[in-house]
């Protein structure tokens, strides 16, 4: 290696000089000698009148004058001129014929320059070999040292393992130590590089497969089969109890477990809590037999650190008649969705139909952004009646959504809208109406506020300033909490719930009784009104402890100085039994369906 370097050297040294003397040769010689050229080739005639007296004085003159001529030939006179130096490249001699000076050019000094450029060029190469020569002996001394590192390391070589190995048994003294040296670094490279082999297609934690292994495993494998996608059900609960580090502990007794069932199954760790198995059948019989081991193997109770710990899962199952595609994991990943959606530690296989509920919630997703930007959004009202007296005594703002041309309730569209981000858009906007045209009636309406609304730290600060905007009677305005929400007693909540009572605006529990917590809520809540379930009205017939429970409600709300509303009255012999029980408000369809406001106004009116 080291001896072609120095050819190379050495002859890019020669090449380069070689043409660089030549240039300088050309250069001169052409930019000298063709000039000397063209001035012989030139023609000079001078006219003299050579009857006039002075025409001797009038020669000598030239003949002083010009200093390149060397002389003048006039009746057989000869006057000489200046002679030229060594340097001149041309002379020039005169003579007289037929009345006319004629001037020949010579060109003698030009060969004269050329022979000596010729000397001097030959003296410039000889000494630029003689320089590359004596180059080359000096950085042959430098390359010999290093030609004998070339050669040590020349007889290494790979050996079946890919191990780095010294071909000869013997070293000289100065490598011994090298070569050591040498094989430490590639035992070491050889392992580091095995250690990234593995991260590479296998799982740290679990030591299964993962997901770049499943991908290349799959571009190869030829169907029939089945994909099983697993999911560890809560498992975010077990990270939040008890701590990832324990978390991490449990992922990988599973993966344990997993590795226990039959060889024909191909188990893979795709990330966090999910797995995914493929499995060589797709009879409908295997396929659930084997889900059914997966799920014991994983439900076997965990004991860590003197903890018990329970595990579930959710599986989703796709069948690969040919080949595998992206969409075939999506189909398993989807049924996996729905076995957890639809109760957990459940297993189902992908069918068409969850394609199309998830296309359907895409497009109404979409919808619900082109109308939250179009204000197809807005409220009816539903009066609340004193059965006692038949008055109003106020009314709820139910939210409504004009979808091309066609007014649909919340039952299509509300669970969509609370996952979103829109529902805090149209919350405020809804929100704004309602305050404005609560100021043209005299009875207070009651608002529904969305979780994930309450939930933000700026809620109070925009109430404020809808307030400032729209001058709203706070007094008018009351506002629905339903207990099942799960942040309701983290402090952000707490705080605005209790903020909006001190702006002076009525509070409410709504959908009251649904909640294993219900009167624990009317204690840490500035509560003013109870709104009992639409579920107690069903059942107040067909179940005793129903009805019973709405004389409990009703009995502690009067204890408690709380106003109770029973939502969902439908029939005329509901509303005589709450008569008999002592209710005075209610709210269904038996006396009103929700109207719009214009209509609302004119009832109140």
């Amino acid at each position: 290696m080291l001896k072609s370097l120095h050819s190379k050297i050495i002859t890019s040294i020669v090449i380069a000089g070689t043409l660089l003397i030549v240039s300088i040769y050309y250069i001169l010689y052409f930019s000298n000698f063709e000039k000397s050229k063209e001035i012989y080739l030139k023609k000079m005639d001078l006219f003299i009148n050579i009857i006039e007296d002075n025409h001797e004085l009038y020669l000598n003159k030239l003949v002083k004058k010009d200093p390149f001529i060397k002389s003048i030939s006039f009746n057989n006179k000869l006057l000489k001129g200046k002679s030229f130096q060594d340097k001149t490249l041309f002379s020039r001699n005169y003579f007289i014929h037929n009345q006319k000076i004629n001037v020949k050019y010579g060109i003698s000094a030009t060969k004269h320059y050329i022979n000596s450029l010729r000397k001097r060029m030959a003296f410039i190469v000889l000494s630029f070999y003689l320089l590359v020569f004596f180059i080359s002996l000096q950085i042959t001394r430098l390359l010999n040292p290093f030609n004998d590192i070339v050669h040590f390391f020349e007889q290494f070589h790979l050996n079946k393992e890919n191990i780095l190995e010294y071909t000869q048994p013997t070293v000289s003294s100065e490598f011994k130590y090298v070569r050591q040296s040498i094989n430490s670094i590639s035992s070491n490279i050889y392992s580091f590089r095995n250690k990234i082999s593995f991260m590479a297609f296998y799982d740290e934690l679990t030591s299964l497969p993962n997901k770049t292994s499943f991908e290349h495993t799959v571009k190869e494998k030829k169907g029939p089969y089945s994909l099983i996608f697993i999911n560890i059900d809560k498992f975010k609960l077990i990270n939040d109890t008890f701590g990832h580090d324990m978390g991490d502990k449990v992922l990988s007794i599973i993966g344990s477990r997993l590795l226990t069932l039959p060889s024909t199954n191909s188990i893979f760790r795709m990330g966090g809590d999910e797995f995914l198995i493929i499995f060589d059948s797709i009879k409908t019989f295997d396929i659930i037999k084997n889900c059914q081991n997966i799920q014991t193997l994983i439900s076997e109770d965990i004991v860590l650190e003197c903890q018990t710990i329970n595990i579930y899962s959710s599986i989703g199952i796709s069948i690969i008649h040919k080949k595998y595609s992206l969409e075939s994991l999506k189909e398993a990943d989807l049924a996996m969705f729905t076995a957890k959606k639809e109760g957990k530690n459940n297993f189902k296989f992908f069918q068409k139909s969850m394609k199309d509920k998830i296309k359907n919630k895409l497009k109404l997703r979409r919808a619900i952004k082109e109308s939250v930007q179009n204000n197809e959004f807005f409220f009816v009202l539903q009066p609340k009646v004193n059965i006692m007296t038949g008055d109003i005594i106020g009314a709820e703002a139910l939210i409504r959504w004009n979808f091309q041309g066609k007014i649909l309730s919340p039952y299509y569209f509300i669970k969509e809208l609370e996952k979103s981000r829109f529902i805090i858009d149209i919350g405020y906007q809804l929100i704004q109406d309602i305050f404005s045209f609560s100021k043209t009636i005299s009875v207070p309406i009651s608002i529904n506020i969305a979780e994930k609304q309450i939930e933000e730290e700026s809620f109070i600060l925009n109430i404020v300033n809808l307030m400032k905007e729209t001058e709203v009677d706070p007094s008018l305005i009351e506002f629905e909490i339903t207990e099942r929400w799960k942040s309701i007693d983290s402090k952000i909540v707490l705080s605005n719930i209790k903020s909006l009572k001190d702006l002076g605006f009525s509070l409410s529990i709504d959908d009251f009784g649904e909640d294993n917590s219900s009167f624990k809520r009317t204690d840490i809540l500035p509560i003013d009104k109870i709104k009992l379930d639409k579920s107690f009205t069903d059942r107040m017939f067909s179940s005793k402890s129903s009805l019973n429970s709405i004389h409990t409600i009703f009995t502690y709300s009067k204890l408690s100085n709380l106003d109770l509303i029973v939502e969902g009255v439908e029939n005329e012999e509901q509303v005589t039994k709450l008569k008999e029980i002592g209710i005075q408000y209610v709210q269904g369809y038996y006396f009103f369906e929700p109207i719009s406001k214009e209509e609302f106004k004119k009832l109140v009116q």
